[in-house]
This record gives structure tokens, C-alpha cells and sequence, in this order.
């Protein structure tokens, strides 16, 4: 076997014969050495090299860089540059040429000996891999007609690649998916079809592949034409010459996108489903308690407001009394959002002033929270006023309370409280730009920020089993989306949260608690009543307040007694006051029979909750009026007289 020949281009002629005594003492052929480029490559026109040992910068008009470009493509030599850095960045350049190999001038034998060898077998290996993939192009192009039928006629993505990763062969769906053509696939690699971090991910399933020779099956991300990532599967198995060697590998691609979408939308919408159902469960369930609650509410006021008439003015009692009266309002006003949440039913906007709506929330809120949470209010009470439902708004504001007192639960803290007029020029506001601000923060452990934006989202909690739905700042962010106003979150672990609401103001007049009149006891009367009532607490305790305010009152807790009664003797009654949700025959069955038998006849239907029976439903029974429970001497007494008086001169 002859010894490899070296051409040794290099314009220093000291060096050029050491390199040449070097070689040739290696057992290398020297051919040269030349001193320019154009010599080298008038001579590699005569004779064959195996290696061409090239100075960067030559004497000659062509450097080095340029005659190795010429080279590589003319000639198919492995090329190693010498250089001495004589130039900022032309190194740089050279290896933009992807030479074989670059040694630094002073040169050492074993050094240049050792690039050498490998440069050569570099080289050799090279040209293998060519002849492999010439080989494996001509055994595809055998029946290439019959081949690029089918795989043009499969409507999957269809690819081959070479066992180096370079595409070999892409059908029509292919382009089409990524949006390239023939030029821009063929005989690259999978970093000029898609983003580096997916290309080195197809390129290591590729290796992975041809080592073990398995098929492969995997889902994945594939970025498409327009720039979206889509969900895929990629089938590949190896691809074998005619001698059974691998020589590449063939794979398609699947878009599943579509089919997951559809099965997260199904499950969302089967999550929702279960949700929902179980919120109308609870709803119904808030429904029942409701109207238990408010029956024990009613004998808890009843029996409280007849101690307290008979109490001495100015004692101690009468002082407790009253703040057992103030507590079962309060009670009073918590079932009514109960059962404004059970309904779950539209509510009407009036211009509200939230100043009062605030104080009245913060009562509440304190009953509830821990002593070891302070709050803080800071309100003021010349805010204009916004259109919104009072029910809502004191959802809205127990909500984000009861988020502060869990952030706070541990530790304690400060809860802030506070409301303030703003100009917001960005709110849609017609005449002028006012705004009420409410903002709520706390002193808590602070919302982490990879789930700052999720708060809002239906269901999302970070509370543990049994301490909330998710449903809160869901309710809280659609109110105040319906109403026209933002809502804003600032918040920093382990230092707390600010929630802070803008609501565009309105120039209608609201309703001031300070002009209401105070309530008036009721008057006295001194007709006969029929009240019906499955609850005998309830019965006994109506029964006293009515007496005492004059009326002359017949009980019953079944609805069938009170009609055996009423039939006997119809004209002993002036009116009838009857609970609606009673076992056996319900209070709208009972004023029907009682209507038919007197027409005339004033009936008021008292329920719990939020019954079946709507207004427009009592009307056209004839019903006079619906009342709500818990009853009060006073509130009861006045339905009674607008009742009785009605049409009366």
C-alpha cells in the first residue's frame, strides 16, 4: 500500500521544508511545497493528493480560505489550515469552510503527525458514507415511480432520512404540513424543519432508533405552518438495503389535535356538567336549611321582641335583648344570600351606594373572623353611586373577605378595608369619568406567582377538602365584569393581597339609609284571623304577637284542620296568614279552597325560602301578598294593616 501524499502549501520557506522533513520522515510523499494558491491548484490538475496542508495567508492574490473552498468542491480533498493568527477574525473564516483540521504555526511533529491521521481517516470515513447513501438513493430509486405513488397518495405526513438524519425523501402532506418545499427539506437535517429544542428531541428518537432497530410510536409536539404547535404521533421504523444493512429510517406523522381538543372540551364540559349538578344540589340543600333556619330565626325574634316589650325600659335585659335581636337580623340577612344563591336568578341593578353596603358587610364580617385578624375600614361616605344589586355586592365583598381570613388564618393579620372615589378616564362612563374604587387586601401568605393568573378561572382552588369550591373569585370576577368594572390582583408571597375593584359611577340618585323613616310600631287591630303554620313553635309564638296588637286569632299547624274550620265558619275571619311549604296540603292548595269558598277572602302566603310560587302566580290565585320569613311583631303587624286597610277609605 503506497504511503499517502501530502500537498504542503506554505509561502515561509523555512517552515515549508520543515514541514516537508517532518512528513517525509513519517513516511508521507511530499508533493510541493508551493508557495501560492494558484500553484497548488494548477498542480492538483496534474496530480492526485490525498491531503492538502494549506497556509491561511499566502503570497500569492488568492489567501488560503478561497483555494480551500475550490478544493473541497473541485477536488473532494480533506484540507488542514496552518495559521499564526496574523488577523483578528480570519480564523473565524476558515472554519467557516469546515476544514479537516487547523494547527498553529510554530508547528510540532506530533502534533501535525496526529491531525493528519486523523484528517485522512476522517476522510475515509466520509467518502463511505457517501458511497452507503448513493447506494441506498439507488436501491430507492429502483421502482421510484411505483414508490413515490404511494407515498405521495398517503394523505400522512410521509418522511425518510439517511442514517446521518438528513432527509431523503418527503411526500406532498409533508411540505404541505410545514409549509417548505423539495429545497428546503432535501438533504437537511431536522434543525432546518423545526425549532432547536424539538430537533434535538427527533434527533435523539432517531438515534435511538437506528441503535435498536425497534419500531418507535410516541406523541409529540410538531410545529405546523402557521407557527402553532400541534399535538402528534410519529410512527418510525428503520429503513434496510438490499444486504438488510440500516441505512436510514422512514416515519409519518399524525395530527391528533383535533381529536384532543375534542376530548378535552368533552371532559370539560363532563367536569362542568358534575359541577353544576352538584351546585344545584347544594342550592337545594342552602333551599331546606333555609326554611328550617328561618323558622328557628322566626321563634328565636318572636319570643326576643315579646321579652323585650315587657322588659323595664333602660335595663340590662331589655340591652341584651336587643343585642339578641341584632344578631338574629343579622342571621336574618346571611339566609337571605343563601337563598339568593340557591335561586341562582337574575338580579336587578339599582343605583346603590356601596359607603353603607360596605359598613353593613364589615358587622358581619367581624362575627366571623378570628380575633387574631384586625380589620381596618377606611370608607368614604360621599362616593357617588353605582348601578349594582345589593345582594351581589355583599357577595362579592364576604367573598373576598373570607379569601383574606383563610390567607391570614394562620398567623393573623390586617384586613383592609377601604372605599374612595376615582376618576378612570378608561372606564366606559358616557358624561364624566368618576369611579368608585373598592380595594381589599390582607397581611396573608400571598398568591404564588405561576398561579396569579388562574385565580379567577371556575374551580380553581388552592384550598384544602371541604374549605371552598373555587367558585369565590369566579362569582367575584364575573359581578364585576357584568357590571362594567375591573378587578385587579397585586400580591407577593409571604407579604399579602390586594384586590382592588373599580366601578364605573352613575349620576341617578340612590336611595339614602338616612331618609328612610324610622319604623313605627304597627297599629292595633280587632279582626279575626286564621294563621296556619306546620311549625307549633312558630304557631305559638304568632299567635301572642297578634293577640297583643289586638286580633282575635285562631291556630293550626295542618293545612286540612284549618279548612275543616274555615268551611264551619267563613265569615268568622277577616284574613288568613298561611305557611306555604307544609306536609300534606301546601298553603297555595289551602288559599285555593279557601277562595273558592270566599272570593273576597285577604290571604297572605308566607314562605322560608324562594318557594315555587311566584308573584304573578299568588295574583292570579288571588292572593293578596307574599311575605318572607322570619316574621317580626312589627313587620307582620304592618303586612296585616296594609292588607286589611286596602281599598278602605
Amino acid at each position: 500500500m503506497s504511503s499517502p501524499s501530502i500537498l504542503v502549501v506554505e509561502d515561509d520557506g523555512i517552515l515549508a521544508l520543515m514541514l516537508q522533513g517532518m512528513l517525509e520522515g513519517r513516511g508521507y510523499t511530499v508533493l510541493g511545497p508551493l508557495a501560492t494558491a494558484e500553484e497548488a491548484l494548477a498542480l492538483l490538475g496534474r496530480r492526485q493528493a490525498d491531503l492538502v496542508l494549506l497556509d491561511i495567508e499566502l503570497a500569492g492574490r488568492m489567501n488560503g480560505i478561497e483555494a480551500a473552498a475550490i478544493i473541497s468542491s473541485d477536488h473532494d480533498l480533506p484540507v488542514v489550515f496552518l495559521t499564526g493568527f496574523s488577523q483578528e477574525g480570519l480564523l473565524d473564516e476558515a472554519l467557516a469552510t469546515e476544514p479537516y483540521g487547523c494547527l498553529v504555526k510554530p508547528v510540532a511533529e506530533e502534533s501535525l503527525v496526529a491531525t493528519i491521521r486523523l484528517a485522512l481517516a476522517r476522510h475515509r470515513r466520509d467518502l463511505q458514507h457517501r458511497q452507503r447513501l448513493g447506494e441506498a438513493l439507488r436501491q430507492l430509486g429502483e421502482n421510484r415511480a411505483l414508490q413515490l405513488s404511494l407515498v405521495e397518495n398517503i394523505p400522512l405526513p410521509v418522511f425518510a432520512k439517511d442514517r446521518a438524519g438528513r432527509y431523503i425523501v418527503c411526500n406532498s402532506a409533508y411540505k404541505d404540513f410545514f409549509g417548505k418545499s423539495d429545497e428546503e427539506i432535501l438533504g437537511l437535517d431536522a434543525y432546518a424543519i423545526h425549532p432547536p429544542d424539538l430537533a434535538v428531541f427527533y434527533s435523539d428518537k432517531d438515534e435511538e432508533l437506528l441503535r435498536t432497530g425497534t419500531l418507535q410510536h410516541y406523541e409529540t409536539k410538531v410545529r405546523h405552518r402557521n407557527g402553532e404547535l400541534r399535538d402528534g404521533i410519529v410512527h418510525k421504523a428503520v429503513l434496510r438495503g438490499e444486504d438488510g444493512t440500516v441505512v436510514g429510517l422512514v416515519g409519518t406523522i399524525l395530527d391528533i389535535t383535533e381529536r384532543n381538543r375534542t376530548e378535552e372540551e368533552n371532559t370539560r364540559l363532563q367536569r362542568q356538567l358534575l359541577q353544576a349538578q352538584k351546585m344545584e344540589a347544594i342550592g337545594t340543600l342552602a333551599g331546606g336549611i333555609a326554611h328550617d333556619f328561618n323558622n328557628i330565626l322566626g321563634a328565636i325574634i318572636g319570643y326576643s321582641e315579646i321579652i323585650r316589650d315587657d322588659s323595664p325600659p333602660d335595663s340590662t335585659l331589655l340591652h341584651d335583648l336587643e343585642q339578641i335581636l341584632l344578631a338574629a337580623n343579622r342571621a336574618k340577612d346571611l339566609v337571605s344570600q343563601i337563598l339568593a344563591f340557591s335561586r341562582q336568578s337574575e338580579m336587578a341593578r339599582v343605583p346603590l351606594q356601596l359607603a353603607r353596603m360596605v359598613q353593613e358587610t364589615i358587622k358581619l364580617l367581624r362575627a366571623s373572623l378570628p380575633a387574631t385578624i384586625t380589620i381596618v375600614a377606611d370608607i368614604n361616605t360621599a362616593t357617588l353611586p353605582v348601578l349594582a344589586d345589593p345582594i351581589q355586592f355583599h357577595q362579592l365583598l364576604m367573598n373576598l373577605g373570607s379569601n383574606a381570613c383563610h390567607a391570614m388564618e394562620d398567623k393573623g393579620g390586617t384586613l383592609t378595608i377601604a372605599l374612595e372615589a376615582v376618576r378612570d378616564p378608561s372606564l366606559p362612563q358616557g358624561e364624566h369619568d368618576y369611579a368608585v374604587r373598592l380595594t381589599v387586601s390582607d397581611t396573608g401568605s400571598g398568591i404564588p406567582e405561576e398561579i396569579r393568573d388562574r385565580i379567577f378561572e371556575p374551580y380553581f382552588t388552592t384550598k384544602g377538602p371541604g374549605k371552598g369550591t373555587g367558585m369565590g373569585l369566579a362569582i367575584v370576577h364575573g359581578i364585576v365584569a357584568a357590571w362594567g368594572g375591573s378587578i385587579v390582583c397585586e400580591s407577593r408571597p409571604g407579604q399579602g393581597t390586594t384586590f382592588t375593584i373599580t366601578l364605573p359611577a352613575t349620576g341617578e340618585a340612590a336611595e339614602d339609609a338616612a331618609s328612610l323613616p324610622a319604623e313605627q310600631p304597627p297599629r292595633q287591630g280587632r279582626e279575626g284571623i286564621l294563621f296556619v303554620d306546620d311549625e307549633a313553635t312558630l304557631v305559638e309564638i304568632t299567635r301572642i304577637m297578634l293577640e297583643r296588637l289586638g286580633y282575635r286569632v285562631s291556630t293550626h299547624t295542618d293545612g286540612q284542620a284549618a279548612l275543616d274550620q274555615f268551611t264551619k265558619t267563613p265569615e268568622a275571619f277577616d284574613l288568613v296568614i298561611t305557611d306555604h311549604t307544609m306536609p300534606g296540603m301546601t298553603g297555595f292548595e289551602l288559599a285555593r279552597h279557601l277562595l273558592a269558598l270566599r272570593p273576597d277572602l285577604p290571604v297572605i302566603l308566607c314562605s322560608g325560602y324562594g318557594s315555587a310560587v311566584s308573584e304573578e302566580m299568588a295574583r292570579q290565585a288571588g292572593i293578596r301578598l307574599l311575605a318572607a320569613k322570619p316574621l317580626t311583631k312589627n313587620g307582620i303587624g304592618t303586612l296585616i294593616r296594609r292588607v286589611l286597610d286596602e281599598g278602605k277609605p
